[in-house]
């Protein structure tokens, strides 16, 4: 697990918050804009920046940068709220639902694990409680491990 991701020391919620929100800007630049669609691209990114055959550090950078474009991309769209794990170590998205996602796990996933860990499909999940449309569902209940 990157450095970055697992922190000793604990940032509070509004640190945290805004973090993140500083990662995602700087991650969506002028490529991506705030609309909830641009989560059906993240997956076609991962696999471009995968077959650019990235070092250790590119691969640590992408993963904050993509992790909290999406968890922003949920506190917009889903009424989630960014903040700081104590037991995980890291930061998080809760969600009314009662959802609570880590976004950048997520996508450290997708990049090592590959496609089964899709990232449309964790946003679509996070909000809607709901696999997407064509979604194979496994015997735990999810589409994917979210």
């Amino acid at each position: 697990m990157p450095r970055w991701l697992r922190r000793s020391a604990r940032p509070t919620d509004d640190q945290t918050a805004l973090a993140m929100r500083t990662l995602a800007e700087a991650f969506a630049g002028d490529e991506f804009t705030w609309a909830s669609t641009e989560a059906t691209r993240l997956d076609s990114v991962c696999e471009t920046f995968l077959a650019a055959g990235p070092t250790e550090e590119e691969f640590e950078a992408l993963v904050a940068g993509i992790g909290a474009y999406l968890g922003e991309l949920l506190v917009r769209h889903a009424g989630g709220r960014w903040i700081y794990d104590p037991e995980q170590k890291m930061a998080a998205v809760d969600l009314p639902t009662g959802f609570r996602g880590f976004p950048h796990h997520k996508v450290a996933k997708r990049l090592e694990l590959g496609a089964e860990h899709d990232l449309f499909e964790f946003y679509w999940y996070a909000i809607t409680n709901d696999v997407p449309p064509g979604s194979i569902v496994t015997q735990w209940g999810s589409s994917r491990d979210l």
